[in-house]
């Protein structure tokens, strides 16, 4: 985890930015890395209650997964 998160922050500063905006649905990004951190909500016995919806955002969805992995993992701490 920590790894990925450095090389983000490293890819942030490069001038050649792969970015690519287009219609992301939130509600995968957000249950992909719910799965992702499960093992360490159920470690930590912390319930998750989540309503899915249908959410659209116009973003980079590497990116978005990145912000929601980073919630989740600070939420654990």
């Amino acid at each position: 985890e920590y790894v990925d998160m450095v090389l983000n922050y490293l890819r942030l500063g490069s001038e050649t930015r792969d970015l690519v905006f287009e219609k992301i649905d939130l509600d995968k990004v957000v249950k992909s890395n719910l799965r992702k951190f499960a093992n360490h909500f159920f470690a930590k016995s912390i319930a998750i209650d989540y309503e899915s919806g249908v959410y659209e955002v116009l973003s980079d969805e590497k990116w978005v997964s990145f912000v929601v992995g980073q919630i989740l993992s600070n939420a654990l701490k």
